[in-house]
């Protein structure tokens, strides 16, 4: 191209885009951050679960009470169907005591109302108590899909962060040049329902060297607003001239 330095005088034109955008455009950052925050989420609850696995260990204690009813909460969109059961036990002292708990279908399709149910409560405090059952194999799935989860979001999330770097320092300090668009690429991603978009586009650096870049992930309609063969604001890496980002900024007097 003749006329690199044209873009600097419309440099300004093209105001850096929102902190959303970007992330919106960096699914790896995206995901990852999702996945590390459910990982980090299920860590914490299966860590709970080994906490509360550790004191019915050391000091729970079991009698036999009497179900006193049986419930359940129907599936929703968002979640599966839940089994709860009411029961009462009397506790070492005497006192009678009233509680619940959430089952499986299994334990809970096996309980008869009015029938025996098998009780553990912590003898320093009665009041928590649930069905016996051996709880250690759930707590530790949990713990380990949480571990796995957030493992998995931080792989996902270090590549992204990276990348989310290094688009915002070629807005603010790369070298402006006319990208001209070489065609469009429809992503494996959707959002919202609709598939993104890639613009590939080919420019020249300060020496004259041709280079090739793609945008990131675009709106099918922002995509193809630049046709092909029209040209349109990059910024690319002067140290590094085939490190480039699409900018969008139409040349004026095109279409």
């Amino acid at each position: 191209m003749s006329d690199v330095g044209t873009p600097a005088a419309s440099a300004s034109v093209s105001r850096p885009p929102s902190l959303f955008t970007l992330l919106r455009r960096n699914f790896w950052l995206l995901f990852g951050g999702i996945f590390l925050v459910v990982g980090i989420i299920t860590l914490l609850i299966g860590a709970g679960l080994l906490w509360q696995e550790s004191l019915f260990a050391s000091e729970a204690a079991e009698t036999v009470g009497t179900v006193l009813g049986k419930s359940l909460d129907r599936a929703t969109s968002d979640r599966g169907t839940e089994y709860f059961v009411n029961y009462r036990f009397t506790d070492a002292d005497g006192a009678t005591r009233d509680a619940s708990d959430q089952l499986d279908f299994g334990a809970w399709d096996a309980l008869v109302e009015g029938g025996p149910i098998a009780i553990q409560y912590l003898e320093s405090d009665p009041e928590t108590s649930r069905m016996a059952r051996d709880g250690w194999p759930y707590a530790g799935i949990m713990l380990g899909i949480g571990v796995l989860a957030a493992a998995a979001g931080t792989a996902l999330a270090i590549p992204g962060i990276r990348g989310f770097r290094r688009e915002r320092r070629l807005w603010a300090s790369g070298t402006p040049a006319w990208g001209t668009v070489t065609g469009h690429e429809q992503a494996n991603v959707r959002f919202n329902g609709r598939y993104l978009w890639h613009v590939r586009y080919r420019y020249e650096d300060a020496a004259g060297a041709s280079h090739d870049g793609r945008s990131k992930y675009l709106g099918e309609g922002e995509a193809h607003a630049f046709a092909e063969g029209s040209r349109a604001l990059v910024r690319y890496d002067a140290g590094r001239p085939a490190d480039s980002v699409w900018i969008g900024a139409r040349e004026e007097g095109t279409a």
